[in-house]
């Protein structure tokens, strides 16, 4: 595992954030081009803020409240839940109008699972690895996974239209990103993310000193954390088996009675992120913006991942000029993930010309 952490730079990290950004643009909705476009807006509201190599003022426009870029709460619940309140309105309907048996739905979903059982395991290998790599965590793991779901799948269309792999593929990923985490943080000394800093700086307060020497001289904290991780998620499984059926009941109240907790819920979330009135004008914004990609076809998730991972990408571009100057571009493993990169941009315009090319002979033969 050290060789594989080890060979990931700051060049190779930035690409990685390209690629990932670029991965899901190709496979969100139905169009390349609106993806990849909803995918760059996501990097370009990134930049918003102060450079951080520069000091100079990005996309602020006198505002104060952009100084310290756009904070993610706002953006995404105004982004997400904004549209699916109104077209819960405009329906006037429930979430769901057909309910299942008690333990049908449970069920469903474990015979799911073993069903998948391959592809689960698959992304739960991807958790983990993203998990291992420094910052990346589990906002590129899922989205990878999910990439790698449609990849894999012999029927493409079903995907956003209720596929349970999309949901079976992320959700394995992110669950086993905290495994991933915990790798370097006892292996190395270096957190993997923020709750495995937190951790870390719990084994130095008590007299353990993480690294090869822990794996040694401590080696039972090691399995014991290990553990505590595995009874954890068990845990949870057991708690969400117990109140599923109350979560559910949820969906089927009428609309007219759910939409106004929702919105109290969704504005509560924005304010509270930063205590900010200006962080509920973000999440209004975000809400039309929202509808407006939901009612014209446009893909939301790009614009997402971009969002998140334009800070990080945009440091690692920095540390990687400074470092290596324009060779870094040179360097056999980006070359590597940049032909990765163009072949997944690549494939799906070829595949749908191909699809075209079929289409007309089958017409022409129509017509002798």
């Amino acid at each position: 595992m050290r060789p594989l952490v080890l060979l990931f730079g700051s060049p190779e990290l930035f690409i990685i954030v390209i690629m990932g950004v670029t991965f899901i643009g190709t496979l969100s909705g139905t169009s390349l081009i609106k993806g990849l476009l909803a995918g760059g807006l996501g990097l370009m509201l990134a930049a918003i803020g102060v450079d951080p190599q520069t000091g100079a003022l990005r996309y602020t426009f006198g505002s104060l409240y952009l100084w310290d870029r756009l904070d993610i709460v706002p953006v995404v619940v105004g982004l997400f839940a904004i549209p699916e309140i109104v077209d819960l309105a405009v329906r006037g309907t429930s979430i769901s109008q057909a309910p299942p048996g008690k333990l049908t739905g449970v069920m469903q979903g474990v015979k799911d699972t073993f069903r998948h059982f391959w592809l689960v395991i698959r992304c739960s290998l991807i958790g983990i690895y993203f998990g291992v790599l420094p910052v990346l965590g589990a906002n590129v793991a899922q989205w990878i996974a999910y990439g790698h779901a449609v990849q894999s799948s012999k029927d493409r269309d079903r995907f956003g239209k209720g596929a349970v792999e999309g949901v079976l593929g992320p959700g394995a990923a992110n669950n086993s990103t905290r495994g991933g985490d915990l790798i370097p943080t006892v292996a190395f000394g270096i957190p993997g993310s923020a709750a495995m800093a937190l951790l870390l700086g719990a084994l130095l307060i008590v007299g353990l000193d993480p690294g090869p020497e822990m794996l040694k001289q401590h080696l039972n904290v090691t399995f014991a954390m290990v553990w505590i991780l595995i009874i954890a998620n068990i845990i949870v499984a057991a708690v969400c088996f117990l109140v599923l059926n109350q979560l559910a009941a949820l969906t089927f109240i009428r609309g007219s009675f759910l939409i106004p907790f929702l919105l109290f819920f969704v504005f509560i979330g924005s304010f509270t992120a930063n205590n900010s009135l200006n962080d509920l004008i973000t999440t209004l914004i975000f809400g039309f913006l929202g509808y407006y990609m939901v009612r014209h076809g446009w893909p939301r998730p790009p614009l997402i991942l971009g969002l998140i991972l334009g800070k990080i990408g945009e440091n690692y571009l920095w540390i990687s000029t400074a470092a290596y100057g324009a060779k870094w571009l040179l360097h056999p493993s980006v070359v590597i993930l940049i032909l990765i990169t163009v072949a997944v941009v690549a494939y799906p315009i070829i595949k749908e010309k191909r699809a075209r090319e079929r289409k007309i002979p089958e017409t022409s033969d129509e017509y002798v």
